[in-house]
């Protein structure tokens, strides 16, 4: 992990500097929420299954059996967080 010194902020302790730009930003709204789905989860990975649903349903006329249907089981997905961070290094 890299160390901050004055030496790594040396354009911002020059002689003359009017203003440093980022003094102006109080705070940010949050824009990645309007583009993503943000969930929290307290487990360490989340699966999510695909199934197909169930047929149309059709008037069953007295008498007759009921005709049953049954859905399929698709594809799985396993979904791990991932924590991102700023490498200063």
């Amino acid at each position: 992990m890299a160390t901050a010194t004055s030496g790594a902020f040396s354009a911002i302790l020059a002689p003359g500097l009017r203003k440093v730009w980022m003094d102006d930003q109080k705070n940010w709204p949050e824009e990645y929420t309007r583009i993503l789905k943000v969930e929290s989860i307290t487990t360490a990975y989340i699966d999510e299954l695909v199934t197909t649903g169930l047929g149309r349903l059709e008037q069953k006329p007295k008498g007759q059996p009921i005709t049953y249907d049954s859905g399929l089981v698709g594809n799985s997905q396993r979904f791990t967080p991932t924590t991102y961070a700023l490498d200063s290094g």
